[in-house]
């Protein structure tokens, strides 16, 4: 009713179709018990292997494409706008020596563990794979151009500075299956599930 507009467009609706609330109500409770019918005795019987999920994804139509991406991970020291001049000499001196660190020989990701200011520290500051757009424009250009296994040497953000390291490159194409399994898994088996509810309400 309240999609419609009330209880008096509800009524034009209804009678527009032919139909009383009497039927819509008897209707919706046979949906439910098809629903419930479904989660209960279909459901748990309906699977997607690996093999169906990597087949569907191979057919060209139902891959999922990236655009130029680059996997990094990077070091920050906070120096927020505002602060002095004291506390951001601090903090670029941090950065520079998580850069001496790793330049010595020291795993970046261990460094990063230990002295990055951001919550990517957690994971050795690696980013995952990132689109040219996600890097600040200021420096968007150098980061693009340094080759994988290279680090940036410490740059000046606008609330930090940061030492990245480009782990790795790849040109526009499909995302590999293994990174979409679970999305292709999930839609395959819900299309499962859907086909199963409608022989259910033929039913």
């Amino acid at each position: 009713q309240a999609k419609l507009g009330g209880k008096a467009a509800f009524a034009d609706q209804l009678k527009a179709l032919g139909a009383s609330q009497e039927d819509l109500e008897e209707l919706a409770g046979r949906r439910r018990l098809a629903e419930r019918y479904v989660d209960t005795a279909v459901a748990p019987g309906v699977a997607v292997t690996e093999e169906e999920a990597r087949a569907h994804y191979e057919i060209p139509e139902n891959q999922v494409y990236h655009a130029e991406q680059l996997r990094l991970r990077a070091i920050f020291g906070n120096a927020p706008p505002g602060i002095d001049e004291k506390e951001t000499a601090k903090a670029r001196a941090r950065i520079d020596e998580a850069e001496r660190r790793v330049l010595a020989g020291e795993e970046f990701a261990a460094v990063a563990r230990e002295m990055s200011d951001d919550m990517s520290k957690a994971s050795g500051g690696d980013f995952g794979w990132i689109a040219p757009e996600v890097i600040p424009a200021e420096f968007r250009g150098r980061v693009w151009a340094i080759e994988p296994g290279e680090m940036s040497g410490v740059l000046r953000g606008q609330y930090a500075f940061v030492l990245m390291q480009v782990l790795e490159k790849r040109p526009r194409g499909p995302y590999p299956f293994e990174e979409m399994k679970t999305d292709v898994t999930s839609q395959l088996r819900k299309a499962k599930l859907s086909r199963a509810a409608q022989v259910t309400d033929a039913l």
